[in-house]
This record gives C-alpha cells, sequence and structure tokens, in this order.
C-alpha cells in the first residue's frame, strides 16, 4: 500500500514539473509580438521650437500628440522638464513604454514666430448708403500662442464711405510682441438702398417663381415643417455630445468649441458661432480624398464607410482651409455633434439657378420632431449671413433628397466590427503558377510546401490587397527576422531563395495594425545534388 502511494505522490510531482516546464516554454513563444520587435523611439534631431506648440511628437517620429499622446495605439506615459519661457533652455524628454524608460537630453531655442490670428464674423458684407458701419464689431476671434492679446490691439484701417456706393476694404491687423503680424480682411459693398430693393424685388420673384414650380418636390420628407419655432426649438434640445475617436480630430474640435463659444451661449447662440466659424475659416475649392490615408485610419479605427469619409473632410478642411460642400457640411456636422447636436450630413441635390439641379451636400439638425437645414457652404458663396440656417423645405424648397436613406448611413463615428482585411497571395515556382490562397482571418496562418527545391531555387510570393491600406510585411527564414518593409495599399512581390542543403521554411507576416496579422508559411527541403557528390568522392 506504501509503494503504491509513493508512485501516485512521485507522478504527481513529474507532472507538477513537467507542466511548468511546459508553461515557462508556451510563455517565451506567446509573449506579444510587439515586445519582440520594439527596439527603442527614434528621436528627432531639436534644436528650436515654437512656444505653446512643444510636446512629445515635437521629438520623436511616429508619436501623435493632443490631449494624450499616442504610439500605435498606446498611450505613452512621458515627462517634458524645464520647459520655462523664450529663449535657450536644456529640455529633458523622458518616455516609459512596455515597462522601460528612454530618454534623451536636448539644448533647445524656444522662439516665437507664430502670428496672431484674427477671425472676422464675415469676409464680405453689404451695407445700404448713409447706414452706420462699425468694423470693430466684426471681429469675432483674436488669438496668440505667446501673448495675451484682445480685440483693442487691433489696429483697422478703414477706408468704407458709407456716402458713396462702391467696394471697399477694411483691413485688421495685429503685431505681437516678438513681430510676428496676423491681418484679416472685411470686404464692404455700399450699396444704393433704391437699387438694392429693385434687386431684393427681382431676387423674391425668381424665389417664388422656383418655389412655384418645386413646391411638391419634397412630399415625401414628411417629417419636416414650417419654420415657426426654430430657436425655441434649438433651444430646448437636451445636448448630447459625440466624439470622432479621432484623437486629433477631435482635440481640434474640442479647441474650436471653447474658442468660439462659452457656457453663457444659448444652443441657438452655439449654433450661429460654429455656422460662422465654418463659413469664415473655408474657401471653396475642390479636393481629392487620399485614399491611403482614409484606409490607413480604417484600419486603426474600424470606421464605417460613411463615418470615415466625414472623418478625413473634416480634417482636411482644417488643415488646409479648403473643401467643397461635402468638407463644408462635415465639418459643421462634426462640430455641431461634439456641441450635442443631432446632426446629419445630407447628400441630394439643389436647384441651379439657370434651371435644373445639381447634387450638393449639407447639413439636417432635428429640433423636437422637425429636421432643420443648414447650408454653410452655400450660404459662403453668397456672402450672406443666415438665409440657409435653420430652415425647413418650406422655407428652402430647393433641395432634394431622401431623409431616411441619408440618416442610415450614420453610425455615429462607432466600431465597425466587419471592417475587412483581405489579402491575395500568388506563388510562383520558376516562373510557373503554382497557386493562390487567401486570408482573410487575424491570427490565422496559411502553408504552402513543396517535397524538394533544387539548391538556389527560388519562389515568388505576390500579395494584393482587396482595398487600399497600408500593411507591413515581415519575413522570417528560419524563426530569423530578415526583412521587415511596409507598403501603401500597392501589391509586393517578395522572392525566397533555398540556397542552404536542408529543411529551410519561411514564414510572411502581414501586419495592418498592431492588433492584426495574418501569416503564410513557405516550406521546402533541398537535398544535396548529384554532381556535389561526384565531386566529394572524386577528391
Amino acid at each position: 500500500m506504501k509503494k503504491k502511494k509513493k508512485i501516485i505522490v512521485y507522478s504527481a510531482f513529474g507532472l507538477i514539473i513537467l507542466g511548468a516546464i511546459i508553461f515557462i516554454l508556451c510563455s517565451h513563444f506567446m509573449i506579444e509580438e510587439k515586445h519582440q520587435e520594439f527596439s527603442g523611439f527614434t528621436f528627432k534631431e531639436v534644436t528650436e521650437l515654437n512656444y505653446g506648440t512643444i510636446n512629445l511628437s515635437s521629438f520623436i517620429d511616429d508619436v501623435t500628440c493632443e490631449e494624450e499622446c499616442l504610439y500605435q495605439g498606446d498611450t505613452l506615459d512621458y515627462t517634458i522638464t524645464n520647459i520655462e519661457d523664450l529663449g535657450s533652455q536644456e529640455i529633458l524628454v523622458s518616455v516609459t513604454y512596455e515597462g522601460k524608460k528612454y530618454e534623451k537630453t536636448y539644448q533647445v531655442e524656444v522662439i516665437d514666430t507664430l502670428a496672431p490670428n484674427i477671425v472676422l464674423s464675415a469676409k464680405e458684407i453689404e451695407i445700404v448708403k448713409n447706414s452706420e458701419f462699425d468694423p470693430q464689431s466684426y471681429i469675432f476671434l483674436v488669438s496668440d500662442n505667446y501673448d495675451e492679446v484682445s480685440v483693442d490691439d487691433i489696429e483697422i484701417d478703414d477706408q468704407v464711405n458709407t456716402k458713396k456706393v462702391g467696394d471697399y476694404q477694411v483691413l485688421y491687423t495685429i503685431t505681437d510682441s516678438h513681430d510676428n503680424m496676423g491681418n484679416a480682411i472685411l470686404t464692404v459693398h455700399v450699396k444704393d438702398e433704391k437699387a438694392e430693393n429693385t434687386s431684393d424685388n427681382q431676387e423674391k420673384n425668381k424665389e417664388n417663381t422656383t418655389n412655384n414650380t418645386n413646391k411638391n418636390n419634397n412630399t415625401s420628407n414628411n417629417t419636416t415643417a414650417n419654420n415657426t419655432n426654430f430657436k425655441t426649438a434649438i433651444n430646448n434640445v437636451s445636448l448630447s455630445p459625440l466624439k470622432t475617436r479621432y484623437t486629433d480630430l477631435d482635440n481640434q474640435i474640442a479647441n474650436i468649441i471653447s474658442s468660439v463659444t462659452n457656457s453663457g451661449m444659448s444652443n441657438y447662440e452655439k449654433l450661429q458661432a460654429i455656422y460662422n466659424y465654418v463659413k469664415n475659416k473655408l474657401s471653396y475649392e475642390m479636393m481629392i480624398l487620399n485614399y491611403n490615408e482614409l484606409w490607413e485610419m480604417q484600419d486603426k479605427y474600424s470606421y464605417y464607410d460613411y463615418d470615415g469619409m466625414d472623418v478625413m473632410r473634416a480634417k482636411y478642411s482644417l488643415s488646409t482651409g479648403k473643401g467643397v460642400c461635402d468638407n463644408y457640411a462635415a465639418l459643421f456636422m462634426i462640430l455641431a455633434r461634439r456641441i450635442g447636436f443631432d446632426a446629419y450630413v445630407v447628400g441630394g441635390s439643389v436647384n441651379k439657378v439657370g434651371g435644373g439641379t445639381i447634387g450638393h451636400a449639407w447639413v439636417m439638425i432635428k429640433a423636437g420632431s422637425t429636421y432643420y437645414i443648414f447650408d454653410p457652404q452655400i450660404e459662403d458663396s453668397k456672402g450672406t449671413s443666415y438665409d440657409y440656417f435653420g430652415k425647413t423645405d418650406a422655407e428652402l424648397p430647393i433641395y432634394h433628397y431622401t431623409l431616411s436613406s441619408n440618416i442610415s448611413k450614420f453610425h455615429y463615428f462607432k466600431e465597425n466590427p466587419n471592417q475587412p482585411h483581405e489579402f491575395e497571395a500568388t506563388f510562383t515556382t520558376n516562373g510557373a503558377l503554382t497557386t493562390e490562397k487567401n486570408l482573410a482571418s487575424n491570427g490565422t496562418t496559411s502553408s504552402y510546401s513543396s517535397s524538394s527545391y533544387e539548391l538556389g531555387e527560388t519562389v515568388n510570393v505576390t500579395f494584393k490587397t482587396s482595398r487600399t491600406q497600408k500593411y507591413t510585411l515581415e519575413i522570417l527564414k528560419n524563426d530569423q527576422v530578415i526583412s521587415s518593409e511596409s507598403y501603401d495599399g500597392s501589391s509586393k512581390t517578395v522572392t525566397l531563395t533555398f540556397d542552404e542543403v536542408g529543411t529551410t521554411y519561411y514564414n510572411i507576416k502581414i501586419k495592418v495594425t498592431s492588433s492584426y496579422s495574418v501569416t503564410f508559411g513557405v516550406n521546402g527541403t533541398v537535398k544535396e545534388s548529384n554532381t556535389t557528390n561526384t565531386t566529394e568522392n572524386e577528391a
């Protein structure tokens, strides 16, 4: 009986030791891939920085910073010490990533070369002859990265003669304490009162004709109603702020809203403020959406298609100050959503002055049971103030659209769980196509093997993506990384060479994001040739 107990105890002890060994081995091979790959940050060479713009991305490549700093989607813990005032100073940059600290000391000259910013409430206005004109009342915002500035610091060169019909310009100029000059221009059209009235009557007649012709065009949009109480409806909206999840853009949007609104404003006044911002910020210019950037962003944030395009359009317009109707609409919608309004980009068509229609995009915001039209792009092009702000179909019957289909395209910037990553691999040996494989599931491995290869024989593997997306090919030969390169959506052919006698296996890992990768395996055996054996025997 005692002997049997000893056997059981020894067996259990042996199993525990074996389990521990297996656990250690598995832990070694299951270490996250990024821990094996990461070899440190690339610190930039920095000698000058502008005051007010210093963050971690100023010093390290591939880092983005707004409210927080990110590297490959991971939040970074860091400190930047000894940032004082302007002038030469020593700055220590310290970053902790994956449990290890990376540091570099810089001798940096902190300077101020950024001009102050003046934002006007309009770029172009019309006034009636002999009316009062106050140029200062059109200053909407003034700011500077270093100095505290106010409206009183702006010099105004006002040449407007309200007693004489004509076109005039008002120049607004501000210079900071380091001689950086910012300016803005307001164009003023002084009109004769009689001519203005005649023009208004002609426009009203034209609009009435348009209304009569198109009064039945929007009968399918039953959710809209006459705008009899728009301001009250908007002020009664219960706000529910929404971010895009795109950190850089969300921080820009937050900064804009904080600069043009305040807690004392009503909902209506906040809408006016961001509406004016979009009109003043953007100028109409055609753009081409950069699909490489779009799909790279889709890979990271997994947006639904229309949400992703709106984010890209807004981001592009903020960086360039340009765009078309889609850009105006996307930026205004995202600003309105961040405040908390139920806003949608709507695509359809709009009547042309000379007849017919043309494709167009604008924004609709729901207040109560009514959807109201907001069109900052047309407003900007016509130089008007609020003619296209908070209007109903009855008031602006020039718009043609189906509301339900437009609303269904918007997914509130949620993550799309079905965002696909698809790759096709074509294998070619000595010029002959051998097989094709598709691989789309995260974490999977497909293998292609041949019983034997000749010494020096090659296999070409061509990768094609189902869409334009950025990806990295990492090639391992017998578990050793031999290359790692990134590509922007293009097809890529890699050549694998069997140049050693014995068994060789290649793994080609495709990485789209830090959390998504798939692997192709190519295995083969090279035997000694008869020629080699004969030579060795003769020797």
